[in-house]
């Protein structure tokens, strides 16, 4: 009879080589995307693909978020009510909504999509225009009525002049769409870029992490097996007996391991005298 060897599941927990490696693999993807989307943000080619992929990636999501919640409908149980996750469905839709739009709108590169691009940049940019000048007017009042340390009203007023500057390079710039792609592009390689390396140093760091515990279990194993070896519980009764029996022989003036007399003590007086007398 040929024995057939079982299939053992693989495990994908937390500090498993599977999923150790499953992460690196996702962070090197990460960081390829970056540095991709860097380098090729000015290719209307690029743009247009990066496009079609994003919004089938929100399509595929979306779409499968509502399925999911959906199949709990089917086994028509009462007690499966909770596996509705109405979140979930709210926000796929929102993804497939946005995914089929940006498959229209990459697939047709027409003057509505030009309009959605402007919509945003003059959006974005006016926004921060007027957040810039919030907070100028705020540090100014601060400042007068000396209400916090000097500091923060001038950390407002620099914030402020910052954000005037970003909205004002916004409506000059961003307003043509391929520009406004390639911004968006650049942030988002820059982004996907920091998350592959701070995954890859968060792997590093566990790694780093379960070598010291390994570290610390092999030298508590040594110590344990030192203070449970017979030659040191040896020594820990003859060191024992030695320091009894010395401390036994101190009172009786043991030197060498045996114990000398003492002489008898000279009298004195007349005692002494009728002795001699005697002799």
């Amino acid at each position: 009879m040929s024995k057939t060897k079982e299939r053992k599941i693989p495990n994908l927990g937390s500090n498993s080589p599977a999923k150790t490696i499953i992460a690196i693999i996702e962070a090197l993807l990460f960081i390829a995307a970056g540095i991709l989307a860097i380098c090729y943000s000015g290719d209307e080619k690029f743009q247009t693909t990066i496009i079609m992929i994003v919004g089938i990636i929100l399509i595929l999501s979306g779409a499968v978020k509502i399925i999911i919640n959906f199949l709990p409908i089917l086994r028509l149980k009462a007690e499966n009510r909770t596996d509705l996750q109405y979140t979930m469905v709210v926000g796929g839709t929102f993804e497939l909504a946005l995914g089929i739009s940006l498959v229209v709108l990459s697939s047709n590169s027409t003057a509505a999509f030009n309009s959605i691009v402007l919509f945003l940049a003059n959006f974005i940019g006016i926004s921060l225009l007027v957040a810039g000048a919030a907070l100028i007017a705020f540090a100014i009042a601060f400042l007068v009525r000396k209400i916090y340390p000097v500091y923060l009203p001038v950390l407002q007023i620099v914030l402020g002049v910052i954000a005037i500057v970003l909205g004002s390079l916004v409506i000059a710039y961003m307003s043509e769409a391929k520009n406004f792609i390639q911004v968006v592009l650049i942030i988002v390689g820059v982004l996907l870029t920091l998350v592959g390396i701070l995954i890859i140093g968060q792997i590093c760091m566990k790694a780093y992490i379960r070598h010291l515990e390994k570290k610390a279990e092999k030298e508590a194993a040594k110590q344990e097996a030192a203070a449970k070896s017979p030659a040191t519980s040896t020594e820990v009764v003859v060191s024992e007996v030695v320091e009894g029996t010395n401390a036994e022989a101190e009172p009786k003036d043991v030197i060498d391991g045996t114990a000398e007399e003492k002489d008898p003590p000279s009298v004195e007086g007349p005692a002494a005298i009728d002795e001699k007398k005697d002799e």
